[in-house]
């Protein structure tokens, strides 16, 4: 079940952005529209949705992927956790002597909030609330985050390439290799966030925020202090939580 959830998913969004990075590299001929592209973020939740038809598993993937019964605090960390990062990424720049980003602020980034939330749950509902849970069983947090983590990372690769500013050259590589830190990372933030609360929501919330906020300043994903920034902030909580984090992955 779960490798045919990996192949769905990976199947409905590579069908997509492959043409779109094909198309962007010049080798065929532009033909699918540019808001086509996010409807990647329902391939996931799809997956779950047809692997589990049928099965026992539906019940539990739903519940998990609908509880909206959690703590307010974690709502609020989700929600602010992408924004301290941020905020630490530029006290940093301040430190090193360096200028501070500028930010893309205005009443659209609300607009962009809605569809940002509705995108993530759609990914976050298959990685988090399907794929993370089954990972988990026999291989512990650690390892299934990890794995999880590597798998999120290729599966984004072919949308990367359909950037008109990313060239098949030295810089490119080197933007990919630290897209696939930084989400690798950000991975273990939604897998802690979801095994401390058991709700895609919150994770949703945390994947939407941390969108937002790159959006906001859309050098977030090549900026190296933002992703050291998230790595401290990362390690600091899941060091800090381990203990609970343990007794959890071993339910």
């Amino acid at each position: 079940m779960l490798l045919r959830f990996f192949v769905i998913a990976f199947a409905l969004c590579w069908l997509i952005t492959i043409p779109f990075a094909l198309q962007t590299q010049g080798v065929i001929p532009r033909f699918l529209p540019q808001p086509v592209q996010w409807l990647i973020g329902v391939a996931p939740i799809i997956a779950a949705w047809r692997v589990t038809r049928g099965s026992a598993e539906r019940a539990p993937w739903l519940a998990r992927a609908f509880r909206v019964r959690v703590a307010a605090s974690w709502y609020l960390l989700a929600a602010a956790l992408p924004w301290i990062i941020l905020a630490i990424a530029f006290a940093l720049d301040l430190s090193l002597g360096h200028p501070l980003p500028k930010l893309w602020v205005g009443p659209e980034l609300a607009l962009f909030g809605v569809a940002w939330l509705a995108l993530a749950f759609g990914e976050e509902a298959g990685w988090r609330a399907f794929a993370l849970p089954k990972l988990w069983r026999g291989r512990g947090f650690w390892a299934a985050a990890t794995l999880l983590g590597v798998l999120w990372a290729v599966w984004h690769y072919p949308k990367l390439l359909s950037s008109p500013y990313l060239q098949f050259n030295r810089d490119g590589f080197l933007a990919i290799a630290q897209f696939t830190v930084q989400i690798i990372v950000a991975n273990f933030l939604l897998c802690w966030l979801f095994a401390r609360t058991r709700s895609a929501i919150v994770t949703s919330v945390f994947h939407a925020s941390f969108n937002l906020m790159a959006t906001a300043y859309y050098l977030a994903a090549l900026d190296w202090t933002v992703t050291a920034s998230m790595a401290a902030v990362t390690v600091l909580l899941l060091c800090a939580d381990r203990a609970s984090l343990s007794a959890v992955a071993a339910e």
